[in-house]
């Protein structure tokens, strides 16, 4: 049993060691699930075969891990908008993604499996005020309609 105030105290230390160590370890393994996910991979395979994007960001580029909480992600059955953090040796830069899952539907009218395609593709550099769009999906009519103004990025 305890002996004394300062067996509680140890304790209660450990536990909260204990806490934060799980957390940390639940925090990553979400954010490698999100990145291996279709939605974040396909815009940035679109990103990477972007004949200027080494010119612009650098060499090794590199997605960091995704701010759930910013105010752009959103994704349903239907449609996504993510925002990917990238790195290059040059610079950081922020990809701005609108996505359609094109999945099929069975006779219950379910998508059988999530594909998703780009449909827009935008890069925000540290040195723009806003995004510059560098792909579009030509079945993709709905992101024309997308604009941007730099009201919407002081956060």
């Amino acid at each position: 049993m305890f002996h004394g105030f300062r067996d509680l105290a140890g304790l209660a230390f450990g536990i909260f060691v204990a806490g934060v160590g799980g957390i940390a370890v639940l925090n990553r393994q979400s954010h490698r699930k999100l990145n291996e996910a279709d939605y974040i991979q396909e815009p940035f395979r679109i990103l990477m075969e972007y004949p200027h994007a080494e010119e612009i960001l650098g060499k090794n580029i590199k997605k960091r891990n995704l701010n759930l909480s910013d105010p752009f992600n959103g994704k349903n059955d239907d449609f996504a908008q993510i925002v990917i953090p990238v790195v290059g040796s040059k610079t950081q830069g922020m990809l701005y993604t609108w996505l359609s899952n094109t999945a099929e539907e069975n006779d219950s009218g379910k998508k059988t499996e999530e594909k998703w395609r780009v449909d827009r593709a935008d890069i925000m550099l540290p040195t723009h005020k806003i995004p510059v769009t560098f792909y579009k999906h030509p079945e993709a009519e709905y992101v024309e309609d997308i604009k941007f103004e730099e009201k919407d990025f002081q956060r």
